[in-house]
């Protein structure tokens, strides 16, 4: 089920899956093929579809779900499902359903074009009962890929295979430990909660993968996860936000883009100059040996299994570029996890829909389910408390080091002290940027937005 929205875009600008985003103009075939059903249905979308700057248009692309479930060729015009037994209806994760190609897809454009001023939803798009399916379709395949690819896979399992690897090549004394013990607080012992209770006993019974199709989803997004691209600056350049021009009108509602950006920069800040108490120079960091044993470790085929890591690291920014990905993946409702009817075969049959069609593809008469897949992203999105956060964390560093003296015991005790008392002044002026950026949103845009503030950053994977 495709929708081409206009709130609701909006909302994926400032919602939980940020990171996915990307222009279309990556992507000019799937364009064509949009332009082309508009054309098809006559629909007025032809002309800004048509006659918009391709980098201006965005979309979170989630076609690859079939592959990544091993779908057949053969199979790809069937609705996928999960498990069925008696007591329980089939459940339909509408992957905004893509089936080969749009030409295959029930497509559907919504009847507004641009999004309103107000917050009040005009009559005509509060019954739009086709639309409002449509725009539930798309909620349910952010939910699988934030919940299952992105938080479980791409942060938890990632970061643990640099964690076992970092514990088992450095020393405690080591620098890339004592920059990135902090970081790994909770998180072994939440992946194994993880293993023998979210996902056994709620995940599989709430998605609407089969079992094995969501192990064969999460060892897809494992698989595919590229570290080479997790550099901030780099990911949104690739995603259509070149950095120099963030500041653009166009932009303006996009605030995780403009804060990220300078966190990242003032975090590798901080990395590069704790690092500058052992490396003067790329010579060091070819000397350490501990570093090329930590690359061969996480790209093991039998151990980390990152295969993108980079094969060795000989220079102190490429080192600084890859402990601070570190620090910033550990750091970062109502969205149905599934749909438990089937999903109409054609655009007539969506055209029919009403609100007892959409209210029956909702768990609503499944209370169990229905609880488990709101109040999961409610959960793993508490506020932490201030001694976990990212503020917490340097302003406690910084009194551990403000009077320390250098010792046998701590011969760095002053380049510590030096490298957290400058992050600390920066992170002071990085939350006063984030919230001039929050107020520069539009009215109708949710406030504040103050997602990656200091205060409410953690300092590792809390859940």
């Amino acid at each position: 089920m495709i929708d081409i929205p206009t709130m609701l875009g909006q909302q994926q600008f400032t919602g939980p899956n940020l990171t996915p985003i990307t222009t279309i103009a990556n992507n000019t075939a799937l364009l064509n093929e949009f332009v082309k059903a508009a054309t098809l249905q006559k629909n007025d979308m032809i002309q800004p579809l048509s006659c918009t700057d391709p980098k201006s248009l965005f979309i979170q692309d989630c076609r690859y779900f079939r592959e990544a479930i091993n779908v057949p060729p053969v199979n790809m015009k069937d609705d996928i499902r999960s498990n069925l037994n008696a007591a329980q209806k089939g459940q339909y994760p509408v992957v905004i359903d893509y089936k080969v190609t749009i030409s295959d897809s029930v497509v559907i454009f919504k009847k507004r074009l641009q999004a309103a001023q107000t917050r009040v939803i005009p009559p005509e798009e509060k019954t739009d009962w086709p639309c409002r399916y449509a725009k539930t379709c798309s909620q349910v395949a952010d939910w699988i890929r934030h919940e299952i690819a992105i938080h479980l896979t791409h942060t938890h399992l990632i970061e643990e295979a640099v964690i076992v690897a970092s514990q088992r090549i450095f020393e405690w004394d080591h620098i890339i430990t004592r920059i990135l013990y902090p970081h790994w607080y909770k998180t072994l012992s939440l992946n194994q909660a993880a293993r023998e209770i979210l996902l056994p006993k709620i995940i599989f019974d709430i998605v609407g993968f089969s079992t094995e199709k969501c192990k064969a989803f999460i060892n897809y997004s494992y698989n595919n996860f590229n570290w080479q691209e997790q550099h901030a600056p780099e990911d949104l350049k690739k995603r259509g936000f070149e950095p120099s021009a963030l500041n653009d009108d166009k932009f303006r509602n996009y605030a995780y883009a403009k804060n990220i950006h300078p966190m990242w920069k003032m975090i590798k800040s901080f990395v590069s100059d704790m690092f500058a108490i052992r490396y003067k120079c790329d010579d060091d960091v070819v000397a350490d040996s501990a570093i090329q044993k930590w690359c061969d470790e996480i790209r093991d085929s039998q151990k980390g299994r990152i295969q993108s890591f980079p094969q060795s690291i000989t220079a102190f920014d490429a080192l600084a570029n890859a402990v601070t990905i570190n620090i910033i993946r550990v750091s970062f409702i109502n969205k149905p996890s599934a749909l438990f009817s089937a999903p109409p075969k054609t655009l007539n049959q969506l055209k029919l829909y009403t609100e007892q069609n959409l209210m029956a593809a909702l768990s609503v008469d499944q209370p169990r389910q229905c609880l488990l897949m709101s109040h999961l992203p409610y959960l793993f999105s508490f506020r932490v408390q201030s001694g976990q956060s990212l503020a917490g964390y340097v302003s406690s560093l910084y009194n551990v080091y403000k009077e320390k003296k250098p010792s046998a015991a701590d011969p760095h005790a002053n380049g510590i002290k030096l490298a957290t008392t400058l992050f600390y002044d920066a992170l002071v002026k990085f939350d006063a940027e984030v919230a001039v950026i929050s107020a520069q949103m539009d009215d109708h845009v949710r406030h504040p937005y103050n997602v990656l503030d200091s205060d409410i950053t953690a300092i590792s994977i809390l859940i």
